[in-house]
């Protein structure tokens, strides 16, 4: 009996990942949206960036500082789609949409060529 209440729960969770529903993501998983100045910086939060040469486009969604290097995170698109996984959360079924990041060194910008800009709402940003 155990086995298939267990089994159950399960399916239930993955079944109500599928619903078209936004949620907010929690603050753990947020980006730095708001907690850096990006106006000196040569990328800014939401600049549509396409690697030198390729037709590979990303989001520019996140930007870190370590060690004074900064690191910006990029999330690649395909179709106009951005990367992304659903993450079961909590017991009620319902999932978060979390984006797969690739973190570019500022040196490493050189390979980027900026093409746009997109509005993003951060507060269903996570990563």
């Amino acid at each position: 009996m155990r086995k298939y209440l267990f089994l159950l729960s399960i399916i239930v969770t993955f079944v109500s990942c599928s619903s078209n529903e936004a949620i907010l993501v929690p603050e753990i998983f947020r980006t730095n949206y708001g907690k850096v100045d990006d106006k000196p910086l040569p990328l800014r939060f939401g600049d549509l960036v396409r690697v030198s040469g390729s037709q590979i486009d990303a989001v520019v969604l996140d930007i870190k500082e370590e060690e004074g290097i900064k690191w910006f995170g990029l999330c690649f698109m395909r179709n106009d789609s951005l990367f992304a996984r659903h993450i079961p959360s909590g017991y009620s079924g319902s999932c978060l949409q979390l984006l797969d990041f690739t973190y570019v060194k500022e040196t490493a910008l050189v390979m980027l060529e900026k093409i746009g800009k997109v509005s993003i709402d951060f507060n269903k940003v996570g990563i």
